[in-house]
């Protein structure tokens, strides 16, 4: 099985969210059935390159440099698991599943939670932008959240209280350490 990945980003007849979306369900499809670590890493290696080379215009892509950057993250995540799996012959797949599980709330609390953490510059103090931990969300939760900014209009204009997810998610802990009490 073999992800031509020019062939897809030029494929005309998918936007730019169906390119990403097909080419991360074939690449996790394709690491799941490679059992072999170091032809999969040879193979995730060519694909990074295929894709520098398409964001530094050496190869023609039909696609936006923003997508590309963000093929290029998912695919620099998938290395460094395989990068564990050398180092660490006996990590078993049931320690590093991704994603952990599906999201069951709605996509409006957890666009909260990421404008929350985006704000308080809880990763690597406020230097990774709202966009990439957007994408972790995504990946991790298996979600497509779509334009955060437009549903963040969504969240402001509600009435009272307007980040309802957050206050919930204080008054269930609240609540809990309560519990604890003795």
């Amino acid at each position: 099985m073999k992800i031509d990945v020019i062939e897809l980003l030029n494929d005309k007849a998918l936007n730019e969210h169906e390119k990403y979306m097909i080419f991360r369900k074939r690449l996790e499809e394709y690491c799941s059935f490679e059992k072999r670590v170091f032809s999969l890493f040879r193979i995730l290696k060519d694909i990074e390159t295929d894709l520098k080379r398409c964001l530094n215009g050496q190869e023609q892509a039909s696609v936006d440099k923003s997508t590309i950057e963000r093929l290029l993250r998912f695919i620099r995540v998938e290395l460094r698991i395989i990068r564990y799996k050398i180092e660490y012959p006996g990590l078993t797949e049931d320690c590093c599943k991704f994603p952990i599980g599906e999201w069951t709330g709605n996509k409006a609390d957890l666009i909260e939670l990421v404008y929350a953490i985006s704000l308080v510059q809880s990763v690597e103090n406020g230097k990774v932008n709202i966009k990439t931990i957007k994408e972790a969300f995504e990946y991790v939760f298996g979600i497509d959240l779509g334009n955060i900014h437009d549903r963040l209009d969504d969240i402001a204009s509600r009435k009272e209280p307007r980040t309802r997810y957050l206050e919930k998610l204080i008054n269930s802990l609240n609540n809990f350490l309560k519990s604890m009490d003795v």
